[in-house]
């Protein structure tokens, strides 16, 4: 029985942080600052007889950072365990203020980073949200990475290729064929031109990058972006002896006659990441996890994009 699209990730609370790199910075010696923003989103499923404009409530999170100031890399990582503070005492707050809101239940959170894509590749699950407890590895559902530039209004005109594959996903999910997502293995030694041509003929749902997509030189975010594809893993490990290309394929690839299910593949995510430990050059230390769902919070202007 095929899923409904729209719904599938509406089963959970959304921490959204928005990181942005900060144009203030003036002396090149000093440490590169960032504005960040955060909202706690409640999809309207979770919500009897919501009243809002589309499909999500939601609350900004302003008190642990400062919207008219810029952060370094240590800085927002210090407060990180501020800013989930703070989401849980606004979920305490709506269930109290919200009639509709279903206290009787518990809700995941799941954590999603917006980020531009030059910083799609930041180690943000590595980051600590308690001491020696990577957020990455943290008692949430999720915890992964999206692009702020499919949330802009020059994304529009491409929005639907992205539903489409975006559909595509969730109804192959649990009967995967493996055409629709390309494995690091056959991804290695191609360009965007020969992607594209896969593309056409099969419809890429998901992909694995062989290398840190944020430096590739012959395959670019552009593709993604083009082709509207919502699933995507790839490592940042720089040690040039070190190829993660099969580790990323265990998590993706199928055996035969067997499913292909998505909760596996963020269970096995957080697995992995438990399993690095303190091995720097572990995948699990090193994954990136882009997962974009295109009809999370539709209403762009209410994150400050146009």
């Amino acid at each position: 029985m095929n899923k409904n699209p729209e719904n599938f990730d509406n089963s959970f609370v959304y921490l959204l942080i928005k990181l942005e790199k900060n144009s203030s910075k003036i002396d090149r010696n000093e440490s590169e600052k960032f504005t960040v923003n955060g909202w706690l989103v409640i999809p309207k499923i979770n919500l009897k007889n919501c009243q809002s404009e589309d499909d999500y409530f939601r609350e900004p999170l302003s008190k642990t950072y400062a919207s008219n100031r810029g952060y370094t890399k240590v800085e927002i990582e210090d407060k990180i365990s501020e800013l989930i503070t703070e989401c849980n005492e606004k979920i305490r707050e709506c269930k109290e203020k919200i009639k509709e809101f279903q206290t009787d239940e518990k809700f995941e959170i799941s954590i999603e980073w917006i980020l531009p894509e030059d910083l799609l590749s930041f180690p943000v699950d590595c980051w600590e949200y308690r001491k020696n407890k990577k957020i990455g590895c943290g008692p949430y559902y999720s915890v992964h990475v999206r692009s702020s530039r499919r949330l802009q209004s020059s994304y529009d005109h491409l929005r639907g290729y992205w539903q489409e594959r975006w559909n595509l996903l969730i109804n192959y999910s649990q009967n995967t064929n493996p055409k629709h997502y390309i494995l690091a293995c056959d991804c290695h030694g191609k360009d965007d031109n020969d992607l594209e041509i896969i593309n056409e003929e099969t419809k890429i749902f998901g992909i694995n990058f062989a290398s840190d997509l944020c430096e590739a030189k012959n395959l670019t975010y552009e593709f993604i972006i083009e082709a509207g594809i919502p699933l995507a893993l790839w490592s940042r490990c720089k040690e040039s002896n070190i190829n993660h290309i099969q580790d990323l394929d265990k998590l993706t690839s199928c055996k035969t006659n067997q499913s292909w299910d998505l909760a596996t593949l963020v269970k096995s995510i957080k697995t992995l990441r438990r399993l690095a430990k303190k091995d720097k050059v572990h995948l699990g230390n090193n994954l990136c996890f882009l997962w974009e769902n295109p009809y999370n919070y539709p209403k762009k202007e209410k994150l400050g994009f146009n």
